[in-house]
Formats: structure tokens, C-alpha cells, sequence
């Protein structure tokens, strides 16, 4: 009997009711560092008061607690932005907007803008306009060349 009662404490980790249990008092609706934090020292606070008692902020079950709150904090940030980037609707990347449009079958191009070289051969203008020469170009007519590698 002795080994019985040793044995099912032993596996008590993979009874589904000790689990359950334990996460029926558990807040899973604690997203960021502080209600992380809270939420687990209630747990511990709640379900093991006879194992853990000492709260000083330097002991090094809180310094753990800390840790393990920044990483579900990052973590739940980072599954929040990516979650976010899987709709067009709230979608932040641009990469992600185009892969959601590829994958409803659009096949997004992206605009190039026209191109070209422009040669200013004279200007006129009452206003004092001075050339990269030095030259002062005011009082002349205002006439311009198009090269031929014009792209559209």
C-alpha cells in the first residue's frame, strides 16, 4: 500500500485533475510585466503557502519570478505584433501586406517612377538668379532640351 500511495505521488504531475486544477486558478488574461507578476505571486501565494513564504525582493525566488515576468511579457508582445501582422485590416509590416495579397492570389507591383535627364540651356526672370558659374543668368529666355532616355 505504502508503494502505491509513493507511486501516485510521484506521477500527481500527470494526473489530468492536479492540472486542471491548477490552471483553473491561474490568470491567463496577464499580458504585461506587472500583471504577470502578480499573477504569479497570487498563484504561489494561493496554492503553495506552506512551501514559500518569503517575499524580501532579494530572495532568489523572486529574482525568478522577475525574469520569467519580462520573458511572458516580451513574449506576449511579440505573439501580439505578429498575431496583428496576420490581417490586412491591422497589418504594420509591409511584407506582411504583401504576403497576405499574394496569398489572395493579387501579385502586387510596385510603381517605378519616370526617369530622365533635362539639360537647362537658358532662363528668364526678373528675380537676380546666379549660375553655378558665377554667371547671372536673369533677364534670359527660359528654354530646355529632353535627352532621349526618357523612361514611363
Amino acid at each position: 500500500m505504502a508503494q502505491k500511495s509513493r507511486q501516485n505521488r510521484l506521477f500527481a504531475a500527470e494526473d489530468f485533475t492536479v492540472i486542471y486544477e491548477s490552471y483553473i486558478n491561474a490568470n491567463f488574461q496577464a499580458f504585461d510585466y506587472d500583471t504577470i507578476r502578480t499573477a504569479m505571486v497570487d498563484y504561489v501565494r494561493n496554492n503553495y503557502p506552506e512551501n514559500y513564504n518569503d517575499w524580501v525582493e532579494s530572495a532568489e525566488f523572486v529574482s525568478l519570478l522577475d525574469v520569467v515576468a519580462q520573458f511572458g511579457h516580451n513574449l506576449a508582445y511579440r505573439v501580439d505584433v505578429n498575431a496583428r501582422n496576420n490581417f490586412l485590416s491591422t497589418a504594420e509590416k509591409q511584407e506582411s501586406v504583401y504576403k497576405l495579397a499574394e496569398f489572395l492570389g493579387y501579385q502586387p507591383r510596385r510603381n517605378v517612377p519616370a526617369y530622365g535627364e533635362m539639360k537647362i540651356v537658358s532662363v528668364k526672370t526678373n528675380e537676380p538668379v546666379i549660375g553655378s558659374a558665377g554667371i547671372s543668368l536673369g533677364g534670359t529666355d527660359l528654354k530646355y532640351e529632353v535627352s532621349n532616355n526618357v523612361n514611363n
